[in-house]
């Protein structure tokens, strides 16, 4: 008798990309293989610029593994708004609400994940904050550590990632930081950005924060000890 696993299979519920959506509805439109020529070329080098990028993550996982006393290679993702207090309550749901932001570090190299969680009384999600968090990262993992290259992966967002404030903490980072010689920050194809931090954020504590009873979140104080627990 063979065992039941109760699996199941379903379609990812992420969302689909912009520039797929639109090649595909042209595909569709197009009258002949003549017409629909120029956009299934763009459509295949979209998708294989995407893979690429995939492909180069993974190599450079591999290669930190490899020398993790050398090179570290790191996901940024800053997860969705979290309110506070968590209500499911209809009226209630719709009302003003303190939202609680979370900066999810993974660690590639040592597969540990770091959570960096404030609120919009304490600051925003631009910049100054990204730049913050991680140099807040680098000062617990990486002032005392013998790595010299640092390899950053996160999406292409201008105000949180592609700025002139993460570029200057590069520079404070590696001046602080006595082995650090190099950091490299890379960034995924837009639209198809999902990474490890992603699974963090928005696979397990949400999994978590969902089995949480409602009003048992009040405070952002609350958020963070559900966070730390998970």
């Amino acid at each position: 008798m063979s065992p039941n696993f109760n699996l199941g299979f379903n379609t990812p519920s992420a969302d689909t990309c912009d520039s797929c959506d639109t090649f595909v509805l042209r595909l569709k439109d197009s009258a002949d293989d003549v017409e629909k020529s120029p956009f299934k070329e763009k459509y295949t080098s979209h998708l294989q610029d995407a893979d690429m990028r995939y492909k180069l993550k993974k190599i450079d996982k591999e290669k930190s593994r490899n020398s993790p006393a050398k090179t570290k290679v790191i996901m940024l993702d800053l997860g969705k708004c979290l309110p506070t207090p968590y209500l499911t309550n209809n009226q209630s749901y719709y009302c003003l609400k303190l939202w609680t932001l979370n900066l999810t570090i993974y660690d590639a190299t040592t597969k540990k994940s770091y959570c960096m969680v404030w609120d919009e009384f304490v600051a925003e999600r631009v910049g100054h904050e990204i730049a913050s968090a991680l140099l807040k990262w680098a000062e617990m993992v990486l002032a005392n550590s013998t790595v010299e290259h640092l390899i950053i992966w996160s999406d292409n967002c201008p105000t949180q990632n592609r700025n002139v404030m993460m570029m200057m903490s590069y520079l404070w980072l590696i001046k602080t930081c006595p082995n650090s010689k190099t950091v490299e920050h890379k960034f995924l194809l837009k639209e198809h950005t999902h990474n490890e931090a992603d699974h963090v954020h928005g696979g397990v504590i949400q999994r978590s924060l969902k089995r949480q009873s409602t009003m048992e979140i009040c405070t952002p104080w609350d958020r963070q000890q559900r966070i730390r627990s998970t």
